[in-house]
């Protein structure tokens, strides 16, 4: 639905303007709605396609099984057409928000439109980091979007080895995913198991035996100083002199939060957007919500910023809520308590991950076997976070258990903030 007219004069605001179209900006316009609020809401999102969903593009994208042309955000949408306008929400794509009047509680777009707002919630997303080593001319596969998605399946369609520089959840599931197609397939990691900070040890343990059981090579322990072409062929120096050879490059080192643009507005910005146990990003009637936010949860005492599909949506629905009861009633709205989760698929393994693994946490593996996995987190004799791969009961009754315990008995410890982990 196309808009083009400037909205709210210097001394009128109307409406609620959501910056992001991604799951946690659409929660937000939906939750909006749901909430009673009747006047408009603009979702914008620099991007020119229609809202779309991001976990498939590192899962059903790239199998061997999916179409070449697949990739499209009609494959992937969040919502479908009719349901914007069925609920009244206009979309604003292709043009990206420049500025922010955090007084005038105003939205500058890049083609000059304006919106002075009742309410405004910020969720910009983010991109992936720059590269922390030189590239010459090699390009370099990053994945994020659906652009993105399409240059790696058809990459991988015609790869014979495949270098991926990071083993986080997307780069294992591009490894997965490159294993399927009959790639050769070397990983380099700087932790010393993948996703050891964040599953714990023995979890690592268990995945990287089944990476290397289905024939990937995992260098951990060990960084890329640079990349360069030699012939045909790319090559990447390690940081202790190796040399690893391939003719294809998937960097998956993690995102920043895109809040360039808001440089200068008043919005504190300290490894995101900073805000406060409702999501009010630092000023009345302006909240924040998804991979760019980092707010204070009261389950566990502590400031963090996550970037999860879950924790996204949740957000956002509690994000579109506060900012239409501010609008309707000048209320800031309710305090976003949450217990993280992430789930990835690779090698026919469905991990699943739930709460934290707080500093100084103790890890105990409580089943262990060819089919599965589980390990808890404790912290304080109470349990923070479990893994579980190929048990989702074990992690759905594991987010239960520590939602009642940290409602009943909040904040276990106030540890040090956490950062984005740059997952899912």
């Amino acid at each position: 639905m196309a808009e083009q007219s400037r909205h709210g004069g210097a001394g009128e605001r109307s409406g609620i303007a959501i910056v992001g179209g991604s799951v946690a900006g659409v929660a937000a316009a939906d939750a909006a709605r749901r909430a009673g609020y009747q006047g408009p809401v603009w979702l914008i999102d620099a991007q020119p396609h229609e809202p779309y969903d991001r976990p498939p593009l590192s899962k059903q994208a790239l199998s061997p099984a999916t179409a070449a042309d697949s990739a499209e955000p009609s494959s992937y949408r969040l919502r479908e057409p009719e349901h914007w306008q069925r609920l009244g929400i206009t979309l604003r794509t292709g043009v990206a928000a420049t500025s922010l009047d955090v007084a005038g509680r105003r939205i500058r777009l890049a083609d000059g439109t304006q919106y002075a707002c009742q309410a405004i919630v910020l969720a910009p997303g983010a991109q992936p980091r720059p590269l922390p080593f030189p590239v010459d001319d090699v390009p370099v596969h990053v994945l994020r979007g659906l652009g993105d998605a399409r240059a790696l399946a058809a990459a991988l369609r015609r790869a014979r080895r495949l270098l991926v520089v990071g083993a986080g959840f997307v780069g294992l599931e591009v490894a997965s995913a490159a294993r399927a197609h009959g790639v050769d397939v070397t990983v380099v990691e700087i932790a010393p198991a993948p996703l050891a900070p964040l599953i714990g040890g023995p979890a690592a343990g268990y995945l990287l035996a089944r990476h290397q059981a289905a024939g990937t090579a995992i260098s951990c322990g060990r960084s890329v100083r640079a990349v360069h072409r030699q012939g045909a062929e790319l090559v990447a120096l390690l940081d202790d002199g190796t040399e690893l050879t391939a003719d294809t490059v998937v960097a998956g080192i993690g995102v920043r939060p895109a809040t360039d643009w808001l440089n200068g507005s008043g919005i504190e910005l300290t490894d995101g957007i900073v805000a406060d146990e409702r999501l009010r990003a630092g000023a009345d009637g302006i909240y924040a919500c998804g991979d760019a936010v980092r707010w204070t949860n009261p389950l566990y005492g502590q400031a963090m910023r996550i970037e999860h599909w879950t924790t996204a949506r949740e957000q956002g629905e509690r994000a579109g809520t506060n900012a239409a009861l501010f609008a309707m009633t000048g209320q800031p709205g309710q305090v976003f308590t949450h217990v993280p989760y992430v789930w990835s698929d690779q090698l026919g393994l469905k991990l699943q991950f739930v709460g934290r693994r707080l500093p100084g946490s103790v890890t105990v593996v409580e089943r262990s076997d060819e089919g599965s996995h589980v390990s808890t987190h404790w912290f304080n004799g109470q349990l923070v976070g479990c893994t579980a791969i190929n048990s989702p009961k074990d992690a759905m009754l594991a987010r239960r258990t520590i939602q009642t315990r940290c409602l009943d008995d909040p904040n276990p410890a106030s540890p040090p903030a956490t950062r984005g982990d740059g997952l899912d």
